[in-house]
């Protein structure tokens, strides 16, 4: 993982910021993504940077809007110099309305499905999914089931 490129939206805080501390520990370059609070953004970063030894940046992008996802994939791409993982942990908070959760999710499909933006995942090899929180919690179960049979089946136990 040393000196890959990882590039993390919701990365400000919570879960996105935990994975962003677990990549940086293995040494990945982060990119931060998300909104909040300019100068606890700039602490996190530099924390990061100085805990890890590894380069960060962070890029407020709203990914509602497709030229500036593009932008947020151009600039990680020319700062660490290419995109070698990519996480999209943009969610909302426990108890979001339905109607808002469903808005978010359709602003993401569309975003998307820009040629753009498919353009420039499709050059880092990434193929972009839109899925629902439904499906995606379906496809996790399968997964999750998938590398414990195997776990299982090589006798790996979690210490």
């Amino acid at each position: 993982m040393k000196g890959k490129c990882a590039l993390i939206t919701g990365s400000t805080q919570g879960l996105g910021y935990a994975m962003a501390q677990r990549f940086a520990a293995e040494g990945c370059h982060i990119v931060l993504n998300g909104l909040g609070d300019k100068a606890e953004i700039e602490h996190k970063r530099r924390q990061l940077e100085s805990e890890h030894g590894v380069r960060v940046l962070h890029h407020s992008a709203d990914l509602a809007d497709p030229g500036q996802i593009a932008d947020l994939v151009e600039t990680a791409q020319r700062t660490f110099g290419a995109v070698d993982i990519l996480i999209n942990n943009a969610v909302a908070p426990a108890k979001t309305p339905q109607a808002v959760v469903d808005k978010l999710h359709a602003e993401i499909v569309k975003a998307l499905q820009n040629p753009d933006i498919k353009e420039l995942l499709s050059k880092q090899a990434m193929q972009p999914v839109g899925n629902t929180p439904q499906e995606f919690a379906a496809f996790l179960a399968k997964d999750i089931a998938m590398w414990k049979e195997v776990a299982t089946m090589a006798n790996v136990s979690v210490e």
